[in-house]
């Protein structure tokens, strides 16, 4: 796989900010990005709260800030969606977090892979 700075930067991609940089976003960049085509997007970055990773690569992909910083990395890069990728907990944190990308008009999805016990 190529690095995420040569990727494809195709006119119209939906430009994507990724919250959470765990398993689940490698899920993500693997399903949503590599292998589909069909929908253009390009992942911009990544936003988690672990500081150790602000700055680092994760996936070929840069963790921007973390989610205290998610309305100056929306307006700077440009973000047409975040796709949440983590556990947020409490719920409350998680509805905060949404409610704030709704000011700004940003729409907001989760990706979830997880084993479910039947």
């Amino acid at each position: 796989l190529e690095p995420a700075v040569f990727r494809d930067k195709k006119a119209g991609a939906k430009r994507i900010l990724v919250l959470g940089g765990g398993l689940t976003l490698r899920s993500f960049i693997r399903e949503k990005i590599e292998r589909e085509t069909r929908h253009h997007r390009l992942v911009v970055g990544i936003v988690d709260d672990n500081p150790l990773l602000r700055g680092r690569m994760v996936s070929g992909y840069e963790v921007l800030g973390d989610s205290n910083d998610l309305e100056d990395l929306v307006k700077e890069h440009h973000i047409d969606a975040l796709v949440i990728t983590c556990d947020i907990k409490p719920e409350e944190r998680f509805q905060e977090i949404v409610d704030r990308m709704k000011v700004l008009d940003l729409p907001v999805s989760v990706w979830i892979t997880e084993e479910q016990k039947l």
